[in-house]
């Protein structure tokens, strides 16, 4: 890979590790979200748990960001993240 392409690969995944944390702010109250980043192992990770008595585990991802793939992890994690805020946000919608 050129030195040119990852550095665009590393922006890209800044920006999706930016919208994540956005998109964890923002979550509806149904929801209970951690984004952890792991200086360490050099990677994130995201635990997503209905805000109910049983707290039922939705989503546990890591992502290591000096891996070969990690750009097409962090995107994977990006859409899974953004389907359970917007299905959360659609039951709410219903249920109000």
């Amino acid at each position: 890979m050129s030195q040119t392409n990852l550095n665009e690969s590393t922006r890209d995944i800044q920006l999706i590790i930016s919208s994540i944390a956005g998109m964890t702010l923002d979550a509806p109250p149904s929801l209970i979200i951690t984004f952890d980043i792991y200086s360490n192992t050099s990677g994130i990770s995201v635990i997503v748990w209905e805000d109910t008595v049983g707290k039922k585990t939705l989503l546990h991802k890591t992502v290591y960001l000096n891996w070969k793939n990690a750009l097409e992890d962090a995107v994977e994690l990006e859409s899974k993240l953004a389907e359970l805020i917007i299905e959360a946000r659609d039951d709410a919608e219903v249920a109000a």
